[in-house]
């Protein structure tokens, strides 16, 4: 199809209903779609699908290469979509097929075993002098946040009080209290290695932002936000301040300003 310049007409979609693919624009690949990409994948690319499933069931995870080449299929399936869509056609793929297939170095008990395989696999690279790269970034359900949030309130409380507080107070977290938060997403839901999950700090926040109402995520105190984390991160780059070192000094600093 073309328009009136002759150019191109991208396909129209939908967009999908998880975060933060909605916020972005992101394309909901369908389960038609994604059946159409499996039995084509399963029938042109023989040998690639079983060395797929081979990484999947016994890595959690699958190369830079392999998905590449997954993307590349999608997109010759589809034509005519930004990059951006084939990156999350293809993770929509997999966990499609981790539903069909329950791999079992998806789940949440064998986050560790993953772990230790990706780990060998990067040193393999680095000893090749090469990198490797994540191969997307997780989609949350507002169900799975719910999830998360009751997880956090119940066995974590003292890290979601802290969440909240710091929010609150400065409008961002440390980077302990990040990673902890996204060590717990692998607890609760099944994924590969290669997927990230840093997106929680932005599904998480505005889920917790919607409830609570933190005062530094006001429009007003936007400039104050960006001037405490310059201020934060100078404190512990070259002065060597840590981190909740730099927050008591604030707090008290904020407690002497309203006396």
């Amino acid at each position: 199809m073309t328009n009136t310049n002759g150019q191109g007409t991208p396909p129209t979609f939908n967009i999908r209903s998880t975060n933060p693919g909605r916020t972005f624009g992101i394309k909901e690949w369908s389960r038609e779609e994604l059946d159409a990409i499996r039995a084509s994948y399963k029938a042109q690319h023989p040998t690639a699908w079983r060395t797929y499933l081979e990484y999947e069931a016994e890595k959690g995870f699958i190369t830079n290469a392999m998905n590449t080449h997954l993307m590349a299929h999608i997109e010759n399936l589809f034509p005519g979509l930004h990059q951006k869509h084939y990156r999350a056609g293809a993770m929509d793929f997999r966990f499609a097929n981790y539903e069909a297939l329950q791999f079992p170095t998806w789940k949440p008990e064998n986050r560790e075993l993953r772990r230790e395989k990706i780990r060998a696999y990067l040193d393999e690279m680095h000893n090749q002098h090469q990198s490797a790269t994540v191969n997307g970034d997780l989609e949350f359900s507002d169900a799975q946040v719910d999830q998360l949030i009751t997880h956090l309130q119940t066995h974590l409380p003292e890290l979601w009080a802290r969440y909240c507080e710091l929010q609150n107070e400065i409008g961002f977290v440390d980077r302990q209290t990040s990673l902890e938060i996204k060590r717990q997403v692998s607890t609760l839901f099944p994924r590969p290695e290669d997927i990230s999950p840093s997106v929680v700090d932005i599904v998480l926040f505005d889920e917790a932002n919607r409830r609570y109402h933190f005062e530094m995520a006001k429009p007003e105190n936007q400039r104050r936000v960006s001037q405490l984390v310059r201020e934060q991160m100078t404190a512990e780059d070259q002065d060597d301040i840590p981190f909740d070192e730099w927050y008591r000094a604030f707090k008290a600093r904020k407690d002497n300003e309203t006396e």
